[in-house]
């Protein structure tokens, strides 16, 4: 047996393979350790980690526009999100790397971030359902004020008529009055009554005190080109009085019972709600009014079961974002639901642009989008360029995550929090569970073939792929399934080994295998199978029970050869290495080689002395 020296000491050949094997386990150890330990964070949960990042950034974009527009606070949103990536991002730089994250300040980032969201959809409810409210005071102030000029009307049209009728009692009594005055400059004044005229002809006409007209009528009545400046009617009353088909334009009023329309326009049935809510009209109806410009400060809006909120809009966001959007379109609140649809484009690689219909980015391109975000759910669709077929739809609500593309790709993550399950060909598999009753998990199939199985299958366990067998090849065979469990590929260059050496015990191990014999047998699994199927009458696998021949591996081992024997778990033989256990025959047929070579010598000796 060989040995090394190594400072000094010498280290035997078995002593330095043990070395490299303790090496080994230590190492496969440390990478247990490191799989079991809390906070490693690896791959698959990155990639959980990273999905997760995407959705709250799409829902942290929503809510900085909402904020924004509704003027109200960003501060803690934004904090959040800050610290939100310091503290995520380099993990995502390498994500097939297993590394170590405080898994504490990583869940409490994500649920900062959560509660600024909350908040931030709590302070926008609140806003909206104020400007509800004042609006709501706003439009019983104005029905209010209008029964009161209803009223005033009716009053106003009660006296006109008494004054009809006195007027025509004093026809029927005065028929003519004239009367005439001659002034000192020479000028003169008439006043001239008779049955239905009355005419003053003066240079000035004054009606000092208390003047009424009752019982009268001033019928289809024309003042024309004439001026009432900085007139006042203070402390007047107008009761039960109707003004119809009038129209009133520029005009002021100063005071109404109380609620004041102050410096108010009134024109082309538009009013400035601006002045209206500064001056105090609450709790009031505004019907079919157009709300122009205006500012609402913390209003309470209740739109009720049939309101509706629309809003067209038109952005660019600044390029210094991650995937910074243009989009315009048009977005509607109705029945609880928050949808946005316009045609957006995506900033990448210093072009803008939107995904071709082989959902490939295209530069100066755009897509149609869809998305709702309702109580339940969140949908976002991105359309083709016809602009009417879905390109990709990303879904989640409180059963899973699904997304979809037109390009067949599918992906559904629910379950698999809680159980073992995956459904998505572009991850996995396209199954992982029970399956008539027996857990199994399935690559592809075509009709009854699969691509590849493995779990139960006819009472026991089984890695099936009818796809490989399918598969044909005249290469030699190098595939090995280690003790482990692990299918790896048998190598022979020597870029694969160490320490290659010609051992002395060659010339004996080709006569121990001379020594071994023959032997046939039937399959253990395939008989034992065999029997079920007659017992039970069903054909669960296809099985052949026909007579194998070879050796048998204990015999190999007896005879001197266990350097040909597979071990497998507790250094139990399992099988022959039947692709090595022949080259022991080299140095017998060497041996066999030389005699001949011998013989023929000898021979040719003879033959020659007999000549």
């Amino acid at each position: 047996m060989s040995s090394f020296v190594t400072a000094g000491t010498q280290v035997s050949e078995s002593d330095l393979l043990a070395q490299n094997a303790q090496n080994t386990a230590n190492n496969a150890v440390s990478e247990i350790a490191n799989l079991n330990d809390p906070n490693q964070l690896g791959p698959a949960e990155k990639q959980t980690l990273r999905r997760k990042y995407k959705i709250d950034k799409l829902v942290y974009d929503m809510d900085i526009k909402m904020l924004t527009d509704a003027g109200l606070s960003i501060a803690e949103l934004q904090s959040t999100m800050t610290a939100l990536n310091s503290f995520i991002m380099p993990y995502f730089n390498d994500m097939g790397k297993t590394e170590q994250v405080d898994r504490d300040q990583l869940n409490q980032v994500f649920n900062d971030f959560d509660t600024a969201d909350k908040n931030a959809s709590n302070a926008f409810n609140s806003m909206v359902s104020n400007a509800a409210k004042a609006a709501k005071e706003a439009g019983d102030d104005a029905k209010e004020a209008g029964t009161k000029a209803q009223e005033a009307g009716e009053a106003a049209k009660q006296a006109a008529d008494q004054a009809q009728a006195d007027a025509t009692q004093a026809k029927d009594s005065i028929n003519n009055i004239h009367l005439g005055v001659k002034n000192a400059d020479g000028s003169t004044s008439t006043f001239n009554m008779n049955g239905n005229t009355i005419l003053m002809d003066t240079a000035q006409t004054i009606i000092s005190g208390k003047t009424s007209i009752l019982d009268g009528t001033i019928d289809t009545a024309k003042i024309a080109n004439a001026a009432i400046n900085t007139a006042q009617i203070a402390d007047g009353a107008i009761n039960n009085a109707k003004i119809a088909n009038a129209s009133i334009d520029d005009a002021k009023i100063n005071s109404l019972n109380g609620n004041k329309l102050v410096e108010n326009s009134i024109t082309a049935n538009k009013i400035d709600v601006n002045d209206l809510i500064a001056n105090g009209i609450n709790t009031k109806t505004l019907t079919a009014v157009n709300l122009n410009t205006s500012t609402l400060t913390t209003p309470q809006l209740n739109l009720g079961l049939n309101g509706t909120f629309t809003e067209d809009f038109n952005y660019t966001q600044p390029t210094s974002l991650f995937l910074p959007k243009k989009n315009k379109g048009t977005l509607t609140f109705n029945h609880g639901v928050i949808q946005s649809e316009g045609r957006m484009q995506t900033y990448v690689n210093g072009q803008w642009g939107g995904m071709n219909d082989s959902l490939v980015f295209q530069s100066g391109i755009d897509n149609a989008q869809w998305t709702e975000v309702a109580p339940g759910y969140l949908k976002m669709d991105l359309y083709k360029q016809d602009g009417t077929t879905v390109a990709e739809r990303t879904y989640s609500d409180p059963t899973g995550f699904y997304y979809t593309s037109m390009l067949g790709n599918k992906s559904y993550l629910g379950n698999i929090l809680q159980t073992s399950q995956v459904q998505t060909p572009s991850v996995l598999a396209k199954y992982i569970g029970p399956s008539d009753g027996e857990l199994r998990l399935q690559i592809g199939n075509n009709g009854s073939h699969y691509g590849f199985q493995v779990g139960s299958y006819a009472g026991s366990e089984a890695v099936l792929s009818d796809f490989i067998y399918s598969s044909t090849s005249s290469h030699s065979p190098d595939i090995h399934i280690t003790e482990g469990g692990h299918l790896v590929r048998t190598t022979s260059a020597s870029k694969y080994k160490y320490n290659i050496k010609n051992p002395d015990i060659e010339t004996t191990l080709g006569d121990r295998l001379l020594n071994v014999h023959l032997a046939t047998w039937n399959d253990k699994r395939a008989v034992d199978s065999y029997a079920e199927q007659l017992s039970t009458g069903e054909e669960r696998e296809k099985s052949s029970i026909d007579k194998y021949y070879g050796l048998i591996a204990e015999q190999l081992r007896d005879a001197g050869l266990d350097m040909f024997i597979s071990y497998g778990k507790n250094h139990e033989i399992e099988g022959i290495q039947y692709d090595r256990a022949w080259v022991p025959l080299l140095s017998v047929i060497r041996r066999l080689n030389d005699k001949v070579n011998e013989y023929e010598l000898r021979l040719s000796k003879l033959e020659g002395a007999n000549k």
